[in-house]
């Protein structure tokens, strides 16, 4: 149920952004521990936000194939999430940069899903660039050296191909 999951997770992250001093685009910054543990909620909530909208782009591409025509909606579709997903893990990274004392695992998280993203909409550039960043943090991770890895193979391959060419 991402759908309904999604619409809550919009509906947390509104009622967040209403508490007062809890914003990271508010002006000074409050760096008080409520305030603090306020952003990590928001952030939790747009990282969560973002796996859901990836679990739907999945489901939409793996899901039963029908007409040519639904087939290019659910294209159409699945890119605007993907879109949608790549803004979303840039404004968890941009509060986790504005906020002192965040946990390391919200930036490998957010570098992580929109590196999935950007894998999705054919950008591998940018996917190898997140997921570099994503190792750095996390080094250990398999699932993050795995795309990592697959993500630097394409691109490999391309310059090969692009050499051949010329």
């Amino acid at each position: 149920e991402y759908e309904k999951a999604t619409t809550r997770y919009d509906e947390s992250l509104q009622l967040l952004q209403r508490i007062p001093r809890i914003r990271h685009d508010d002006i000074p910054i409050c760096t008080e521990p409520i305030q603090v543990e306020g952003r990590k909620k928001i952030i939790r909530c747009l990282l969560n936000l973002a796996t859901c909208k990836l679990k739907i782009i999945n489901t939409l591409v793996n899901g039963k194939k029908g007409k040519k025509s639904l087939k290019k909606s659910k294209a159409a579709e699945s890119k605007d999430l993907a879109k949608n997903t790549i803004k979303i893990c840039t404004k968890a990274l941009d509060i986790l940069q504005s906020t002192d004392g965040m946990e390391i695992k919200f930036f490998a998280k957010a570098h992580f899903r929109r590196g999935k993203a950007h894998q999705l909409l054919k950008n591998v550039a940018g996917a190898k660039n997140d997921f570099y960043s994503a190792l750095k943090i996390l080094p250990s991770d398999k699932a993050i050296r795995k795309e990592y890895m697959a993500t630097k193979s394409i691109l490999k391959e391309r310059a090969v191909g692009e050499r051949k060419i010329f």
